[in-house]
């Protein structure tokens, strides 16, 4: 069980916050990019966000929440204020790089499901991995797009590194239309390794795609997150 205040709190889209948490009691926490914590929102309820801030920082947490509901989740977090204390336990999860790491790695994901792929992401920019890595990120419009100014700081420091964002309905000359089922390309689908991380009827659309394709099901990673 973890002690924490609100350091900062800020609207991504219209839909998403995140959410900085600066660590009271303990004091630090170690966790592995991709796993999650479960912020206590009421007296007997909790809910699972995953972490999507740098490992190397142990004093503070960063979480992506979908707040375009009334959940019980998206409610507490749009009510909490800078400095507001919360409680959460963790981390949690077994969603995190394979220890053997493939030539070649793909993240999928939907909406929030980009948050533990922003902190892999920190991990493959401190670690300066040789792999391929490549991102393909749906959302439905523009501006439910979210970290595209790190994603771009990501390309910019990696020679290996590409993203494509493909928007599911709505046209734009910046970026892809349709569904990332649509948009995965595989060109060594023996040899690679894929992550999935989203909404559960993207995560077994990839699958059947994945194994249509010949990458083995050994070889693929998902996290559903729920809706």
């Amino acid at each position: 069980m973890y002690k924490a205040t609100v350091l900062k709190k800020s609207w991504m889209s219209s839909r998403d916050i995140l959410l900085t948490l600066t660590l009271v009691e303990p004091v630090e926490i170690d966790f592995t990019p991709g796993q999650f914590v479960s912020l206590k929102v009421d007296e007997t309820a909790f809910r699972a966000y995953s972490i999507c801030s740098s490992a190397d920082n142990k004093s503070e947490i960063s979480l992506l929440v979908s707040s375009s509901h009334n959940g019980l989740g998206a409610n507490y977090v749009k009510n909490l204020n800078i400095d507001s204390d919360v409680t959460f336990v963790g981390p949690g999860g077994r969603f995190m790089f394979s220890s053997q790491v493939a030539p070649e790695i793909v993240f999928v994901c939907t909406g929030t499901g980009i948050a533990p792929f922003v902190s892999m992401l920190h991990q493959v920019l401190e670690l300066n991995l040789a792999a391929k890595i490549r991102l393909v990120f749906g959302v439905r419009t523009k501006k439910d797009v979210l970290f595209l100014d790190f994603l771009n700081s990501c390309k910019s420091k990696l020679n290996n590194f590409d993203y494509k964002i493909c928007l599911s309905q709505e046209k734009s000359a910046e970026f892809l239309h349709g569904r990332v089922t649509d948009n995965v390309v595989i060109p060594n689908p023996k040899s690679a390794h894929v992550y999935l991380c989203g909404h559960p009827n993207m995560v077994d659309d990839m699958k059947l795609r994945l194994a249509a394709l010949g990458v083995p099901q050994s070889n693929v990673f998902s996290e559903k997150f729920t809706v």
